[in-house]
């Protein structure tokens, strides 16, 4: 059973950077919650959430279509030597393009839940943290393929038809490390960006932060992949808007998880009845337009602001 208390005092020490929010007492989250607060989110940041992820996803892609489009028109043949050496190079520009990229999304992404203010310029306003986001998504992806190495091996060897396609099924299973990983340093990037934190850190914090809740987050990778083929479905335009919100979504869950959502208000206090409702005033209490027995703001009671009595 969760101890976490909404209403329990912070207890979190002010970080050192200003610019980093302070952490508290991680706190529970439901699927149906977040992605309803992603698509809230998503309502009021539209516009530059949308047509942001449009642009740079295509400026991030076209590195990489040069070689296969100058194939298609006879400039090079796929598959040479020449063809490799102009591709590979491109694709890894392409792939720092896209991290760079990626990485301004999840600035806006952060502040449209942190500061309700999201632009299309904080696409492009990630540079500081680029470096470490780099790091970041490379030791990702590193330890997300270590972890299904033997799948990808099998995968490898049937593509070069050294085995049958059967070794496939049995390797599956070994797609469950992957998997695991994966969710577990599915936070990293938030880190990087919400709070400054650098790749290896940031790795820690992810993994730290998920600590049982993988199977809740298995759960929430589910749902994106639902919406994901819906957003397909619709002539793929749709994607432009599911991704921002699932995004959006995810930030949600690395707040509560990282001790660093905004707190919930206050619940009512104890129930009584409304300032001289019936009966008569108890000693000491304020009469009407009056201060009572603490004085009138800027005292500490029983006299006027600048003094005693």
């Amino acid at each position: 059973m969760s101890e976490y208390n909404p209403y329990a005092a912070p207890n979190a020490d002010a970080p050192a950077d200003p610019s980093v929010p302070a952490q508290g007492e991680p706190q529970p989250w439901a699927i149906g919650e977040v992605i309803s607060g992603g698509w809230h989110a998503y309502k009021a940041h539209w516009a530059p959430l949308t047509f942001g992820y449009l642009v740079v996803t295509l400026i991030g892609a076209t590195p990489g279509q040069v070689a296969p489009m100058a194939a298609l028109a006879g400039s090079i043949e796929e598959g040479t030597s020449a063809y490799y050496a102009l591709h590979v190079p491109l694709s890894v520009v392409g792939w720092l393009v896209a991290e760079f990229f990626m990485a301004g999304f999840t600035r806006a992404a952060m502040r449209a839940l942190r500061t309700n203010d999201a632009s299309f310029g904080d696409f492009f306003a990630a540079g500081g943290r680029f470096p470490a986001y780099v790091g970041m998504s490379f030791l990702k992806s590193t330890a997300t393929a270590l972890a299904s190495i033997v799948f990808g091996v099998a995968a490898v060897l049937v593509a070069l038809k050294a085995v049958s396609p059967v070794v496939l099924l049995p390797a599956l299973v070994f797609v469950v490390p992957g998997v695991i990983v994966a969710l577990g340093l599915s936070n990293a990037p938030f880190y990087v960006i919400d709070q400054n934190l650098g790749p290896v850190a940031s790795l820690r914090a992810s993994w730290a932060s998920t600590r049982g809740h993988k199977g809740h987050l298995f759960a929430l990778m589910l749902v994106e992949v639902g919406m994901m083929m819906l957003g397909m479905a619709a002539c793929c335009l749709g994607v432009f808007a599911v991704v921002p919100i699932m995004l959006l979504a995810r930030a949600i869950v690395y707040m509560r998880l990282s001790g660093t959502a905004p707190a919930p208000s206050a619940p009512p206090g104890p129930y009584a009845p409304p300032p001289g409702y019936g009966g008569s005033a108890s000693p000491g209490a304020a009469a009407p337009g009056g201060y009572g027995p603490w004085g009138p703001p800027g005292s500490y009671g029983g006299g006027p602001p600048g003094g005693h009595p």
